[in-house]
């Protein structure tokens, strides 16, 4: 009848409506257990960087290492709390006007305690003891420096990636297609190739370079030129950069050593890409 059938209907939307319930009261305790968790780790983390004698035996990098995972656990403990308690806020509301409002206010006040107590556990993080704080500090300028390095290292990156296309096919497209103009008595008429690349196009070192390749006219040759001469003179900048650093005593030795080794070692791949490009200008001679 009729009224069976609205009555099933009902039913199912009652039991579709708990289902959501339970679904989100889960979904609660996962983002809670999700808080206590990251609370351990930080809990963990901190073992080291707030006992004085062991921060002692341990070297700066030791130190700066410690003390970042430690704020990275603390910072991730505290976004977890505010997430869980931003639902669980959400789900007291809703549950005012519920049948068992009473027996969900009383679960949601328990959930509540335990985000608490995860969020105190970890409060002494908030605060590091002077000498982690110092090495923090000099992990975010080094940081800043690494970051130069790594925007040279893509650069470099680009310039062999373009000397390698160049040397398997030094030609511009439309000659490697076939379709070369003819002078004369159906002889190839000479390429006109600048005689220098093109200008980089993009900021100034330091002031947010430009991405991606450079811009020059040409064929394959002349653009992997390009590249190369950019690549050159990044590595250059970078260098003089990093021995500013290294004279004003502004980041330790041991982590200078390591960036300028990574920028030899730039220098290094530039000057391979150089070699393949002397390789491309001959093939394209002996094409021509």
């Amino acid at each position: 009848s009729l009224q069976a059938s609205l009555a099933e209907i009902e039913a199912l939307k009652k039991k579709a409506a708990e289902n959501k319930e339970v679904s989100k009261r889960k979904e609660a305790q996962r983002k809670v257990e999700e808080a206590e968790d990251r609370a351990h780790q930080a809990e963990k983390s901190a073992a080291d960087i707030f006992d004085e004698s062991r921060i002692a035996s341990m070297t700066a990098m030791e130190i700066r290492e410690a003390g970042d995972k430690n704020q990275q656990a603390f910072k991730g403990t505290m976004e977890a709390v505010r997430a869980a308690q931003t639902m669980i806020t959400t789900l007291q509301i809703e549950a005012k006007n519920k049948e068992n409002a009473t027996t969900l206010t009383h679960d949601y006040a328990k959930l509540q305690a335990r985000l608490r107590q995860a969020e105190a556990a970890v409060a002494h993080c908030a605060v590091l003891p002077p000498a982690v704080q110092a090495q923090l500090q000099l992990k975010a300028h080094i940081d800043e420096v690494e970051s130069k390095v790594k925007d040279s290292e893509a650069k470099v990156e680009i310039a062999e990636k373009m000397a390698m296309e160049a040397e398997k096919n030094p030609l511009p497209a439309e000659e490697t297609k076939g379709d070369t103009k003819t002078s004369g008595a159906g002889v190839p008429a000479p390429k006109a190739f600048p005689s220098k690349a093109m200008p980089y196009k993009g900021k100034a070192f330091g002031k947010g370079e430009a991405k991606g390749e450079p811009e020059a006219t040409g064929g394959p040759v002349e653009k992997a030129k390009a590249a190369v001469e950019v690549a050159n003179l990044e590595l250059k900048m970078v260098m003089r950069y990093l021995e500013a650093q290294a004279k004003a005593e502004r980041i330790p030795e041991e982590d200078m050593n390591i960036l300028k080794g990574r920028i030899e070692a730039a220098k290094a791949r530039v000057d391979a890409a150089s070699g393949l490009l002397e390789k491309a200008v001959e093939k394209r001679a002996s094409l021509a």
